[in-house]
């Protein structure tokens, strides 16, 4: 039987996190898992920039680039992990957390079903540069986003 977990090095930075011990779900040594990489980003939201950085930064050896967005400050965190990154300020309208971005091949069709499975729109199809995403709260109130990586 192949090893349930075998490690995270992707958000620490500082090494790997075994978790083999804590949970065990088991699987065949032939079956692939359903999700190879099913978050392909996050975004850290934040009501203090500088905070954050310094906890971050000491906690998990994080680097922070700005990225000089007008209106808006934005930094890729630099986690030394495969596992990109970004960090901004907050007004007050959402929650305070992480933000998952799940890769999905077809935005439109995976609204489309987060929508008839309950989910609520918080922000709707976004286009930028690297592809699109949304913003949706599943029907218990976990707020997550879609991500379609554009093919240019």
């Amino acid at each position: 039987e192949a090893p349930s977990i075998i490690a995270d090095t992707t958000v620490s930075g500082g090494g790997a996190y075994l978790f083999e011990s804590l949970v065990r779900i088991p699987r065949p040594a032939n079956q692939e898992p359903n999700m190879k990489s099913a978050i392909s980003y996050f975004e850290l939201h934040t009501p203090d920039l500088s905070r954050a950085q310094a906890f971050y930064g000491e906690l998990f050896n994080w680097k922070f680039k700005d990225l000089k967005i007008p209106g808006q400050p934005y930094f890729e965190i630099q986690s030394g992990g495969d596992l990109p990154g970004g960090m901004m300020r907050l007004d007050g309208r959402a929650p305070v957390g992480f933000l998952p971005y799940f890769a999905v091949a077809d935005l439109n069709a995976s609204l489309a079903k987060a929508k008839s499975l309950g989910a609520t729109v918080l922000k709707d199809r976004t286009d930028i540069p690297e592809g699109s995403f949304a913003i949706v709260t599943d029907p218990v109130g976990t707020t997550l986003a879609l991500w379609q990586k554009s093919d240019r």
